[in-house]
C-alpha cells in the first residue's frame, strides 16, 4: 500500500488527517518505496446519511487506485472465534490434504516413509491450541491460529504469510486444520512432536537406538 505524493483528503468539506509516506528505502542500488504506507480509518464523525464527499487530491506522476472499504474493527481473539467457526476444514478434506503431503500413490517407483509433524507453533514455540495454515499451503505442518493473529495484530505492517513457506495468509484465507485437531487431542501435552504415516496414523516419535546405528528397520 502507498499514498500518492502530497496526499491530501477532504470529506464533506473536512480535512481528514495526513497521508503520510513512508520514508524510502535504500537497497544499495536506489531508493525504493517501501509500500507500507499505513490505511486511512475515517470516524464516523465524519460521514453521514446519505451521500457523502470526497476529494483526494496529489501530486504524483504515478498512477494509483484508490480503494474504498467498508470494514468493521475486531479484535484477534474475535478473528480466532470467527476463522474457528467459519473456516474449519472438514475432517474428510483434511484428512485428504494430509496424506497429498506424502506425494502421488500412483507412483511405484517411490514409497514414502513416515513424516515427523511438529505440535508446536513456529512462532510461540508453544503446543498448538488451534491448528491452523492457509488455504494455499501444500505442507502438513500447521501454526497455531491465536499466536499467529496476535503476532499480527501486534505489528504496525503484518506480512500476512504463512510462517513456514510463505504464501499468502489473510484471515479470509486461513484454516483450522481438523485431522491435525484429532492428533493434538490424542497426543499427550507433553509429546512436541509426531510420526505420521502415510495412511494418517500417528504415533511416537521412534527413539534411535544407542551409538546412531540400527540393524534392519531403522526410524526416520
Amino acid at each position: 500500500h502507498r499514498w500518492p505524493l502530497r496526499s491530501s483528503l477532504m470529506i464533506n468539506g473536512m480535512r481528514a488527517h495526513s497521508l503520510a509516506q513512508q520514508p524510502q528505502a535504500w537497497d544499495g542500488h536506489a531508493y525504493k518505496d517501501r509500500n507500507e504506507d499505513k490505511p486511512l480509518s475515517i470516524h464516523r464523525s465524519y460521514v453521514r446519511p446519505g451521500r457523502n464527499r470526497l476529494v483526494l487530491t496529489s501530486y504524483d506522476p504515478q498512477p494509483h487506485v484508490a480503494v474504498l472499504l467498508l470494514s468493521e474493527p475486531r479484535t484477534w481473539s474475535e478473528l480466532v472465534e470467527a476463522v474457528t467457526r467459519e473456516q474449519t476444514l472438514p475432517l474428510a478434506r483434511a484428512t485428504a490434504h494430509m496424506k497429498a503431503t506424502f506425494g502421488d500413490d500412483d507412483d511405484d517407483d517411490l514409497v514414502a516413509g513416515p513424516a515427523r509433524l511438529s505440535l508446536c507453533c513456529p512462532l510461540s514455540h508453544t503446543r498448538i491450541k488451534t491448528p491452523a495454515r492457509a488455504e494455499g499451503c501444500r505442507h502438513l505442518e500447521c501454526f497455531d491460529l491465536a499466536s499467529y493473529l496476535e503476532c499480527a495484530h501486534s505489528t504496525s505492517h503484518p506480512r500476512w504469510t504463512c510462517p513456514l513457506c510463505a504464501k499468502p495468509a489473510r484471515p479470509h484465507q486461513l484454516r483450522v486444520d481438523s485431522w491435525t485437531t484429532t492428533v493434538l487431542e490424542a497426543s499427550p501435552a507433553s509429546r512436541s512432536e509426531v510420526s505420521v504415516q502415510p495412511d494418517g496414523t500417528f504415533g511416537p516419535v521412534p527413539e534411535r537406538p544407542a551409538g546412531g546405528s540400527s540393524t534392519g528397520g531403522g526410524s526416520q
